[in-house]
């Protein structure tokens, strides 16, 4: 294979992982979907969380959007709306690498609890790296980091039996 060649195959490599990385769908089973660009997630109101991390012990300034504010764009109910059958529901954050984790919706909805989840974009300032980003998400109020979803692609809101 001829240098320009390579070149070009490791750039369409790199766009193609780009294009797939900027992305974050959401979708509320038998509901709506929507999937958001890292141009419209840049757009969406942002907050700060400032955090121990569980792993290094350190401190770390995590920004981001919250994660009810991504729940909100496919019309999930809030506040005096989440009752009744929707206190069954829960959200299913998923991994690029497959992994998963549950949230029950009440959870998420400050009218219940005070916890700020976070879909994170940065870190102390800077863009998460490849291993943890582009998004990830962060539980602050866990004790233990396993719901601290790394590289997350997909947020679904689905009702349990």
């Amino acid at each position: 294979m001829r240098r320009g060649s390579k070149f070009l195959l490791v750039v369409a490599v790199l766009l193609s992982s780009i294009a797939a990385m900027a992305q974050l769908q959401l979708a509320m089973e038998g509901g709506a979907e929507k999937t958001i660009s890292q141009a419209q997630f840049q757009k969406l109101p942002h907050q700060t969380l400032t955090v121990i991390n569980p792993h290094s012990k350190k401190q770390e300034k995590y920004e981001g959007v919250l994660l009810r504010t991504l729940l909100d764009q496919v019309a999930v109910p809030s506040g005096e709306a989440l009752r009744g059958p929707e206190m069954r529901d829960i959200v299913v954050v998923s991994a690029k690498d497959g992994y998963k984790v549950v949230l029950a919706l009440a959870e998420t909805d400050p009218i219940f609890q005070p916890n700020q989840v976070l879909v994170a974009d940065t870190v102390d300032g800077k863009p998460l790296d490849d291993k943890r980003g582009p998004l990830q998400l962060v539980v602050p109020q866990d004790q233990r980091p396993a719901r601290w979803v790394r590289m997350v692609t997909s947020i679904s809101i689905r009702r349990t039996p």
